[in-house]
């Protein structure tokens, strides 16, 4: 009895122990609002949370009881793996010599800018690409930050004591914050339209879904809430024992519990994040099939039917379409091998080669999707750019090499070892085992995690569950647990001072070990927070910056960016920013005065980007567009070099292009203006009017133009007669083989095509038999419904051209182009219904 009492004693939580647990649910609980905290602002808030709970739980290693390691060998190796990743972005700072540097990362030295464009380069602040392994360490340098916090919190949490209650008071906490996101996320969806957050704020290139701007990230951190809310459910159940059938339902816990988990679900399926919603399922399925025990059958089968009632009454009252969403592509095989993902895990895996060890440095993954640009047409777009790699994994290996992928590998090792070992104990581990393996598995075709409240979230659930005693006899852990709080604990003298004389503390928690951990802990908690600050400065110097532009006050607008790139020098992005503003207000300066200051802003900043980061083809054009100094063959040569980091950007094509032709050599231009029309054709136009009368008709057909029909089609239209029947012709020919062409065409396209390249010709009946093919594929197209009307009234085909009006107007009753088409239809035929010249009787 006495040793029970002293049992219970020692795992009684002092006032830092509350304070350290009281923390982190607030820390969870408001993180995902601010946009997941993927901005400078509110990453600074959670890094500030965070680096409490580091401080407070280092204060109770010092002031309490002996931190004892409950993390056991799955925590530990979260904690390895962690640090051998910090190790990969470390190595990224550090400068080296040549010889080691061609050695490891010999593709440094071929993506250097040349150095007779780079000035002067001893300013150490930079970190400029030609010092160390990578072409770009400022998002290393940001990774490290966030992997030191992550190594600290897993210490801090794996120290605590009573984790079954915080794992208990967590999914509480969740399955609360999870209803609420997605109830928001719900009424945001159906109250505003997905590029709006919070009713108001614009989303830049993205659909978001609740508080985060990409709706493929909401499930990440829902379906841990999801996961631990069901946890709670199979705990519950398993207290009522063998009188659930008569508890079920007379517990209003149950019932909100019920209710939760199907509002949760709901959202997971309005989101139509086909990732999210099928790492759930296999996630569920993988748990309950490790659980399932044939006496529970009954139980599990009334459980989703009382899941499935609030589900279905939920989408059915928000009026959802399951077969009309993005998710009916899950059962739609083909569309998975003309999917984007293969391009972007493509662009990761190419530059492995050059940086295989330590990779190309953090944040680098967005040059290289541009670098290696996509040869399908329809995906490979001006606007269309990528971040990441779409792939936890890939995007690890291709920023930190393979020492990097293998610390992920440890984590991931860890997560998944955990998740299985806690699906067969109780159910709030099970629980938390769902929503783990659901992130696993959605981070091998998205990168939610890099959210930093999705980051956070994942961990605590994983030290959570490494930290729980099994409840299997004769385990060695549950024996080791508690022979070490049966040893008594005599008061005023200090705990570490009695484990040593006993002569049982072993060598990993001595006390000397855990002073000199708390204090690099505390290091990288005061570093982080100072750090993140510099950010958070320069983000909301960022901001005033915007304010000031709004308001017409462009010299401030042009000193608080300067602030903000003098505040973070290392981070070339803000860099970037600062030079879109000058080059706005350059063109929105009336003085000659502040547009060369603009000017000079823009060259000087470029010059330093091309030295901290090679890779960012923007540096080159802006400086070959600003610098005066520069004479036409030098411009050319800046042009380019942007030209071979992004290949498929039309607009830099086109200015090389023009470059060349200005040069004096037209074979040189015309290759430029093949890749820009094969992505766009914004510049085309100006090309045919540059280039008729000057090209045969082979060079148009053979050199000019991509074998691309819908450009082939549109450059007729530009051109006179006999180039544009020629060009028409070459249309018809690259429609006859379809299995040959880049560009993947929607339902009913290339037949919509060949009709309309026919009517060019004057063959209209061939020209309507085609377009209706295509109406037949895609049977919604008003514009091809009016070209047909349009062509059968050429031909006098009256009834078949008003049918096709009436079917436009019922699409669109306010299309005027179909009002005005109906009216001269109706004219016609009034005209022909009425009495010819009378012929005399």
């Amino acid at each position: 009895m006495q040793h029970t009492k002293r049992q219970i004693s020692s795992e009684t939580p002092s006032l830092l122990d509350n304070a350290v647990e009281g923390l982190l649910y607030a820390v969870i609980f408001l993180s995902p609002w601010a946009f997941g905290c993927t901005d400078a602002v509110g990453e600074f808030y959670l890094t500030f949370g965070i680096s409490l709970i580091l401080l407070l739980g280092c204060a109770r290693w010092m002031t309490g009881s002996p931190p004892a390691w409950r993390g056991r060998r799955t925590g530990a190796s979260l904690l390895v793996g962690t640090c051998v990743l910090a190790a990969s972005a470390a190595t990224h700072l550090l400068p080296v010599p040549n010889g080691v540097r061609e050695w490891i990362a010999p593709g440094v030295a071929q993506w250097l800018a040349p150095a007779e464009w780079l000035g002067a380069q001893d300013d150490p602040s930079i970190w400029n690409a030609g010092r160390g392994l990578t072409v770009y360490s400022g998002g290393s340098f940001l990774m490290l930050v966030r992997l030191g916090l992550t190594a600290g919190l897993c210490l801090v949490i794996g120290t605590m004591p009573n984790l079954r209650r915080v794992l208990f008071r967590t999914s509480v906490l969740t399955t609360v914050l999870g209803t609420a996101l997605a109830l928001f996320g719900i009424a945001q969806h159906y109250g505003s339209h997905d590029q709006l957050l919070y009713w108001s704020i614009p989303i830049e290139g993205g659909l978001g879904f609740g508080p985060f701007a990409n709706r493929n990230h909401y499930p990440f951190f829902l379906n841990l809430t999801l996961g631990l809310a069901i946890g709670l459910l199979a705990e519950r159940l398993q207290r009522f024992g063998s009188a659930w059938p008569r508890m079920i339902f007379n517990d209003a816990a149950f019932a909100w519990l019920i209710a939760a988990i199907g509002i949760m679900l709901s959202s997971l399926l309005i989101c139509v994040s086909r990732g999210g919603v099928l790492s759930a399922f296999l996630a569920i399925c993988i748990v309950g099939a490790l659980r399932f025990r044939i006496a529970e059958a009954g139980r599990s089968v009334l459980l989703a039917v009382l899941i499935g009632v609030p589900l279905a009454t939920m989408l059915i009252w928000v009026g959802f379409n399951l077969q009309e969403s993005r998710l009916s592509m899950l059962t739609e095989s083909d569309r998975y091998s003309t999917d984007g993902r293969w391009h972007l895990w493509e662009a990761a895996l190419v530059s492995v080669p050059q940086f295989l060890w330590f990779g190309s440095g953090g944040e680098t993954y967005q040059f290289w999707e541009t670098i290696h640009h996509a040869g399908d047409v329809s995906w490979n777009q001006s606007d269309m750019y990528s971040l990441r790699a779409d792939n936890e994994f890939l995007d690890v290996l291709s920023e930190y090499g393979l020492v990097g992928l293998v610390g992920l590998s440890l984590m991931a090792a860890a997560v998944c070892v955990q998740s299985f070992r806690s699906s067969r104990q109780s159910g709030l581990a099970a629980g938390g085992a769902i929503g783990l393996l659901a992130v696993l598995m959605h981070s091998m075709v998205d990168f939610g995690l890099r959210v930093p409240a999705t980051g956070v979230m994942a961990l605590v659930v994983t030290m959570l569950l490494c930290s729980q005693t099994p409840r299997t006899p004769g385990n060695r852990s549950s024996k080791h647990s508690l022979t070490r709080k049966k040893q008594p604990r005599s008061s005023g003298v200090p705990a570490y001072a009695q484990l040593a004389a006993s002569g049982s503390t072993p060598k990993s928690i001595s006390y000397v070990q855990w002073t000199l951990l708390a204090v690099v802990v505390v290091t990288i908690a005061f570093s982080s927070i100072r750090i993140r600050r510099r950010y958070f400065e320069a983000e909301n110097a960022r901001r005033s910056a915007q304010e000031h532009i709004e308001n017409l006050a462009y010299d401030e607008a042009l000193s608080t960016m300067e602030h903000a790139v003098t505040v973070i020098p290392e981070d070339a992005l803000m860099r970037m920013e600062a030079v879109r503003v000058a080059e706005y207000v350059r063109d929105h300066f009336q003085s000659q005065r502040q547009k060369n200051a603009a000017t000079k802003m823009i060259v000087d900043h470029s010059q330093v980007l091309m030295q901290q980061c090679p890779l960012d083809w923007k540096a080159y054009t802006w400086r070959a567009q600003h610098d005066s100094t520069l004479d036409p063959a030098s411009q050319l040569a800046f042009i380019r070099k942007a030209r071979s980091l992004h290949p498929g950007q039309p607009d830099l094509a086109y200015l090389a292009g023009k470059l060349e032709l200005a040069q004096g050599s037209i074979e040189t231009a015309l290759p430029h203006w093949q890749e820009s029309l094969s992505v766009s054709r914004k510049h085309l136009p100006q090309i045919c009017q540059m280039m008729q009368g000057r090209l045969s008709t082979e060079q148009w057909t053979n050199e000019l133009l991509p074998e691309d029909p819908v450009v082939t089609f549109a450059t007729a239209t530009e051109l006179p007669s006999p180039l544009r029947e020629s060009i028409l012709e070459r249309t018809l020919t690259l429609l006859a083989n379809p299995d040959r062409l880049s560009r993947k065409p929607s339902p009913g396209q290339w037949d919509a095509l060949r009709g309309e390249t026919l009517a060019e010709l004057k063959q209209y009946d061939r020209g309507i038999a085609m377009m209706r093919r295509g109406i037949n594929e895609q049977p919604d197209n008003i514009d091809w419904r009016l070209k047909l009307a349009t062509w059968c009234l050429r031909e006098q085909r009256l009834e078949e051209a008003v049918r096709e009006i009436r079917i436009a107007l019922t699409l669109e009753p306010d299309n005027r182009k179909a009002s005005e088409l109906q009216k001269i239809v109706s004219q016609e035929k009034a005209r022909l219904q009425s009495p010819q010249t009378a012929t005399p009787e």
